[in-house]
This record gives C-alpha cells, sequence and structure tokens, in this order.
C-alpha cells in the first residue's frame, strides 16, 4: 500500500489510514520508532498486537520443560516487555489528536514452538483485518526439514508430558512489578488470544488491568490448568491472585463487555495424566461464579465458557438485584452432557427466574460442546417476538414442559405477542473440538476470537478428539 499514498494527498490520507490503522510491535527497533510514529499517526490507530518472543530452544530440548532458570529468564522478559511497551505509549498520550479507542492485543510465544512437538499448532495467526505499518520479523519462519511430530516422541509418557510443558509452562507466568505499571488511557480494549500458550496467573492480569483504566472490554482465552490443586490455585488463590478476585475486584469500572474463554485439549489431557492430581474433568469453582453474577449487574455483555458453571451463576443471583444493562449472556454448563439431561431441566427452569431480573436482556445462550458433544439453549427476544431453542442429538432430549412454560412467561413480561420455539438436531459425529461445537450449535453470541475458532477445528481431526466440554 505504501506506493499508492505518494501519488496524491488525497491518496496519502486514504491509504495511511489503512496502513497505521492496525499494527504489529515487536521488542527491537519497533519501540524506538513507537514515540516518533505519535507525532504523526498515532491518532490513525485502532489496533496495537505486541508479540513477545520468549527465548528459543534446540531439539535437545525440546522433550524437557524449562528449569527454574529458563522459566525466570522468560518472565524477566515478558514483564520487561509490557513495561516497556507501556512506557513508549506514554508519549502517544501527550500528543494532541492521539487515539481515543485502540485494542491492545497481547501475544507470548517462542519461535522454536512450531518447530517441534506441536508443529501442526498455529502460534501466530494474525488477527482479522490486521495490516502491518511498522516492520516487524513476522510469522516465524519454519523449516519444514527441521520440524518434528510429536508422534515421534510419544513413544513414552515422560517424553509426551516433558514436550507439552515445553509448550504450555510448567507453572503460569506470574509477573511481579514493583510499582504500578504506566497507564494507557486510550485502550479500551485488551486481547489476549489461545495461541499464546502460555498462561498468565491472574494476579499478572490484574496488575495489567489496573494499567488501563479506560478499558471497556477485556477479552482472555487461557488454557485450563493441568491439575486440580492448580486450578484451584488459579480460580480462588489466596489473596489477589485468582479468577474471583480478578473479576470481584479488578476489573475497571468501565469495563461494560467480558468475554472470557478457557480452551483444553485431548492432547493436553493424554500428556498431563501421569500427573498427581491430573485434571481429566473440570469443576467449576462457585465463587468464580459468585464473582461473576456480581460484577455482571455493570455488564452489557458477557461470555464466559469453561470458567464458571451456568448452575452456580444463577444460583448466586440475589432477589434483589437488577442486571439494568445486560443484553446479551453465554455461559457453558457441564449438565448440558450426556446423561445429565434432567438436571439441565432443573438449571433452565431456576434460570428463567433469575433472567426475569435482567430487564434488557435480549439474547441468553447456555451450551456445551466437546468431543462429540454439543447441546444448546437459547432464549432471544426481537421486537415483540420471542425464539426459545433446544439444540441436541435426538427426539428424547426436548425440554420439559415446565421450563418451556418458565420461560414463556419471561418472554410475555417481555413484552412478547409470540414465542416460538425451535428444536434442532446436531451431528455429534461432526464435533471435534469446541470448535466445532461453537460452529456446529451456531452461536450468536461471540464467545472467541473467530481466528481462534478456525484454529481449534484445524488443530483437531476426525478421530482425534480435540477437548473435554
Amino acid at each position: 500500500l505504501t506506493p499508492y499514498s505518494l501519488v496524491s494527498w488525497e491518496w496519502h490520507d486514504f491509504f495511511a489510514g489503512k496502513l497505521f490503522e492496525r499494527l504489529t510491535v515487536t521488542p527491537g527497533p519497533d519501540f524506538a520508532r513507537l514515540p516518533v510514529l505519535a507525532h504523526g499517526q498515532g491518532a490513525r490507530v485502532k489496533h496495537l498486537w505486541l508479540r513477545i518472543p520468549l527465548a528459543p530452544y534446540t531439539c535437545n530440548w525440546c522433550r524437557s520443560p524449562e528449569d527454574a532458570r529458563w522459566h525466570g529468564q522468560n518472565i524477566d522478559t515478558v514483564q520487561a516487555t509490557i513495561d516497556r511497551f507501556l512506557t513508549r505509549l506514554l508519549y502517544w498520550s501527550w500528543r494532541a489528536g492521539f487515539p481515543t479507542h485502540a485494542t491492545l492485543e497481547i501475544s507470548i510465544h517462542s519461535p522454536s514452538d512450531r518447530l517441534h512437538g506441536y508443529g501442526h499448532y498455529d502460534m501466530d495467526a494474525v488477527p482479522e483485518g490486521l495490516g502491518r505499518a511498522l516492520p516487524s520479523e513476522g510469522s516465524d519462519t519454519v523449516d519444514p526439514a527441521a520440524q518434528h511430530t510429536l508422534s515421534m516422541y510419544q513413544t513414552t509418557p515422560v517424553n509426551r508430558l516433558g514436550a507439552t510443558w515445553r509448550l504450555y509452562g510448567r507453572t503460569a507466568m506470574d509477573l511481579r512489578y514493583q510499582g504500578e505499571l504506566t497507564k494507557a488511557d486510550f485502550i479500551t480494549r485488551l486481547l489476549i488470544r489461545r495461541q499464546t500458550r502460555r498462561r498468565l496467573t491472574p494476579a499478572s492480569t490484574c496488575q495489567l488491568l489496573a494499567a488501563l483504566p479506560n478499558l471497556e472490554e477485556l477479552a482472555l482465552e487461557f488454557w485450563r490448568e493441568p491439575t486440580a490443586l492448580d486450578q484451584q490455585a488459579t480460580d480462588t488463590g489466596a489473596g489477589h491472585a485468582g479468577h474471583a478476585f480478578m473479576l470481584g475486584n479488578a476489573l475497571p469500572a468501565s469495563l461494560t463487555r467480558l468475554k472470557l474463554f478457557e480452551d483444553s485439549s485431548d492432547e493436553m489431557t493424554i500428556a498431563f495424566r501421569p500427573l498427581p492430581g491430573a485434571q481429566e474433568v473440570r469443576t467449576a469453582d462457585p465463587q468464580v461464579a459468585q464473582a461473576l453474577a456480581a460484577r455482571s449487574l455493570g455488564l452489557e455483555q458477557a461470555a464466559v465458557a469453561f470458567v464458571v458453571e451456568a448452575a452456580d451463576f444463577f444460583a448466586a443471583g440475589q432477589r434483589e438485584w437488577r442486571w439494568s444493562k445486560l443484553e446479551s449472556l453465554s455461559l457453558t454448563s457441564r449438565l448440558l452432557r450426556s446423561g445429565s439431561i434432567p438436571a439441565a431441566n432443573g438449571m433452565l427452569y431456576h434460570a428463567a427466574g433469575v433472567v426475569k431480573q435482567m430487564s434488557r436482556l435480549r439474547i441468553l445462550e447456555i451450551w456445551n460442546g466437546g468431543t462429540r458433544i454439543g447441546r444448546l439453549f437459547r432464549y432471544e427476544v426481537a421486537g415483540d417476538e420471542a425464539t426459545i431453542t433446544w439444540k441436541g442429538f435426538s427426539e428424547d432430549e426436548r425440554l420439559e414442559r415446565r421450563v418451556n412454560e418458565a420461560w414463556e412467561n419471561v418472554a410475555r413480561e417481555r413484552g412478547a405477542g409470540k414465542v416460538t420455539y425451535r428444536f434442532e438436531m446436531l451431528d455429534n459425529e461432526k464435533v471435534w473440538s469446541h470448535g466445532h461445537a461453537i460452529v456446529g450449535l451456531g452461536l450468536k453470541v461471540p464467545v472467541a476470537d473467530n481466528g481462534s475458532v478456525t484454529q481449534m477445528m484445524a488443530e483437531t481431526w476426525p478421530g482425534q478428539g480435540g477437548c473435554d466440554g
């Protein structure tokens, strides 16, 4: 696009807008150019993608987890890069005409990750429409001859565990800043996609959120913890360390849109199986659901997948609460699994009573999806019409009459003159991952980045299995 911008001033303005609207930034020369960019083009920027490269590793280490020294060095890299990046953005805040609304995306991975056991994983996909105005290293160059496949060293659990730990990190990255990070007032959306396989502790995320006081949307995609003990620490860790604290105390008051997606895969589950307390099935902590329910009172949109149990969310709702802003809500429930349909009916019946306290809610989706699993309940209001949809595997899974009547009552209270019931079938043989379930169920509330959904499907193939919903 750059040559076209030189044709005329009219063309210059148009193509400069396209060039600088979305930027990819990596440590090094890009950082030095950020203050200079603020002088002329900063106001054009709407999306900043900060790509943080971790230390590379060779074939001698690809089947071994990081030792404490290596892990510490990678944490130092991430910590220092974020600190320096936010400091550079301070120049933008000082300039007249700096952007007032921009997305900050952060991704973290080693350039070696794609050269070894998980070469079929996408670590560096470009967000939709993302251009590159600052010259950067781009996607990591992969020498096909240097790539392994995980099957080459899956013969022993030790090799499989080591390779998986090398990719995802043995423990979450705990960033510890001595003081507050430099604030970026013009960042209104924070995005971390699932292609960042390394996990940040919730405490680290809280520190980052404190630097974004005007945040309006938070979209985090992260990976399930390997053991139940790790999961407990992540969900409700002591002090300011867990998701419950983050949701209840650390989200900026300006936040109106929240999207959390916890991903998992069968490859991870199998690799971590030898660990004591390995987490075969994710058990949601009610404390996290309670924190989400309370914080959602001030939200307009909330989509939380596999982090909380929908039944816990509705159980946490108090009679005097009023969700006066909430327009869309998406939650997952393990009750929407084979053999749990009676319990699911009970949950949906109770949910109808809570939704009566959500005066502006126009769509609710409660779903579950994983390997050969996919079910959906949707309540949707448009004008004076309401639609109640149930999507499952067989005719025997229809909702109970009391559930239909409860939701029809909700719709009538919202002024719906017409209520339509829909039962749709899903071919479970075509569901191999969370991504396949999202597409197959036809979710209307966005629960993950479109590129992430594509990755989920691409990384899983028929017969392999992708995740436990």
